[in-house]
Parts: structure tokens; sequence; C-alpha cells
């Protein structure tokens, strides 16, 4: 995963505790459609890590959470 899967999946994870679109955008200097498109695609991206987490679990390769901590620091966004 690159980082800027990893950054478009925080994206999603604030819209998801509540932070606002616009907020996010004012604060990574991006406009608003941006984050929206971001949160979508971090949306999926999460999904496709979670199902192949899974697929891993499922055939013996688990282990600790691959997917790590699921929220963000109140300024980690």
């Amino acid at each position: 995963m690159d980082a800027l899967e990893r950054d478009k999946i925080r994206i999603y994870l604030a819209t998801e505790q509540g932070l606002e679109t616009y907020e996010i955008a004012e604060r990574l200097g991006l406009s608003r459609t941006s984050v929206n498109k971001y949160a979508r695609q971090g949306r999926e991206a999460l999904a496709s890590r979670e199902r192949s987490a899974g697929e891993q679990a499922g055939s013996g390769g688990g282990g600790a959470d691959p997917g790590g901590p699921r929220e963000l620091l109140a300024h980690g966004v």
C-alpha cells in the first residue's frame, strides 16, 4: 500500500468520525470535490484491504490485525 492510498483511507475515516468535508478540505488545502473523491476511494481501498486480510486469516496467515488502528487522533488527519 502506498502513501497516497493510506492518506485516502485516513480521509475516509475522518469523514466517518464526523469531520465535515469542508473542514478536511480547508485543513489539507484541497477542494471539497477532491476530499469527497478521496473519501470514496479510501472507503474502497479499506474494504479491499479488509477483504484481503480476511482471506489471509482464512488461509492460516492470521496474527495481528493488518489494518492497524481504526481511529484518527483528533489532530491527526
